[in-house]
């Protein structure tokens, strides 16, 4: 990827795009980076772990699952996220992020000591 211009250019706007996210959405954002490329998040799961990472704040009169689905449509609002399957009612089963992006929180969780991934091998990887 770091040599095709193109893909530098999408990065980079990718880039500008966390950037420009409230402080509230980019942990949030890049926690889609713990799962392996193409993986389908199941919604509920991923709010639990951003409750349960300390990710979501609390708003009074508002439960901690609200905000984090709250949270959640903003990501998908501002396309970051993509929905890969719907509940009943229309809101979003199962997201994931566009191997492009997931590769730019991969980087982030370098640049920003946000996590470490372990390997199969039970080896510490950075993953960036």
């Amino acid at each position: 990827m770091d040599k095709n211009p193109h893909l530098i250019g999408i990065t980079k706007i990718l880039g500008f795009s966390y950037d420009d996210l409230p402080y509230y959405l980019k942990s949030c954002l890049l926690y889609f980076g713990i799962y392996p490329e193409d993986y389908e998040v199941k919604s509920s799961r991923l709010i639990r772990q951003w409750i349960a990472e300390g990710f979501v704040k609390d708003e009074e009169g508002r439960t901690l699952e609200d905000v984090a689905q709250q949270y959640l449509t903003e990501l998908i609002g501002r396309s970051l996220v993509q929905v890969s399957s719907f509940t009943i009612d229309g809101k979003a089963r199962g997201c994931r992020v566009h191997d492009l992006l997931h590769e730019m929180i991969c980087r982030k969780f370098k640049d920003l000591s946000f996590c470490q991934r372990i390997s199969k091998e039970n080896e510490s990887i950075q993953v960036g």
